[in-house]
């Protein structure tokens, strides 16, 4: 992994199973990570170049403890972009609403969506419809979400002899145009193939505004006795 850093700028793992104790860095990359609080697997961990400035999304709402969900906004670009990465442990179905709740998330108009949602549909490559595949389709619609890979197959099981496209790409649609989506042909020791995610935007000089307290006049040792009374 590490000889192909130097043609990402940011690298999102879903599904991480790390701990609070392990401990994972790359050189040249700043990292974020949101473990998951409801037994092994989930988590996720963004690697962002350490030239482009971001902030994490802090007011992401989860429908469902299986539902794990992180974001940031890169504020070097302009105009900046929302990433939000999400993964949903397989094994229960979420309703209707629940999976509603999941792409109100989405409040940017520049917004990308990352996932494994363990949720197959032929719609984007799968070989069957699930009841999880199916409510998410209809979401996607009534949302105006834009699926990027309708033709990948990220998921291999070698023992099964089985494949199937697990892991998606999605936008809001002024993104539409912007995104291209391929995937990689080694899996990294995964088994998931990575999806590799082009989008065409503009760097500028992001500066963080700062405010600082400053006056000769000002007698701070009077200020500091009268807080101190206070």
């Amino acid at each position: 992994m590490y000889r192909n850093l130097q043609q990402f700028d940011i690298i999102i793992c879903v599904e991480t199973w790390l701990t609070e104790k392990d401990e994972i860095k790359l050189p040249g990359f700043s990292c974020l990570r949101r473990e998951t609080s409801c037994g092994r697997g989930g988590g996720i961990a963004y690697y962002i170049r350490r030239s482009l400035a971001f902030s994490e999304v802090k007011d992401l709402v989860s429908p469902e403890e299986s539902v794990k969900l992180s974001g940031i906004t890169l504020n070097s670009l302009q105009p900046s972009i929302v990433i939000i990465a999400c993964y949903r442990s397989p094994g229960k179905n979420l309703t209707k609403e629940q999976w509603e709740k999941i792409a109100q998330n989405i409040t940017s108009q520049r917004t990308l969506l990352v996932a494994d949602f363990n949720a197959h549909n032929t719609m984007w490559n799968c070989d069957y419809t699930s009841v999880n595949g199916k409510r998410f389709e209809n979401t996607i619609e009534s949302y105006d979400i834009f699926l990027h890979n309708d033709n990948t197959s990220t998921f291999i099981d070698i023992h099964r002899n089985y494949v199937s496209n697990l892991d998606v790409a999605l936008s809001t649609m002024s993104l539409g145009d912007k995104i291209n989506v391929s995937m990689s042909d080694e899996t990294w020791g995964s088994d998931h193939y990575p999806l590799l995610i082009n989008i065409e935007a503009d760097q500028c000089q992001y500066k963080k505004q700062t405010f600082k307290l400053y006056s000769l006049r000002t007698n701070w040792d009077a200020v500091t006795e009268k807080l101190d009374k206070d």
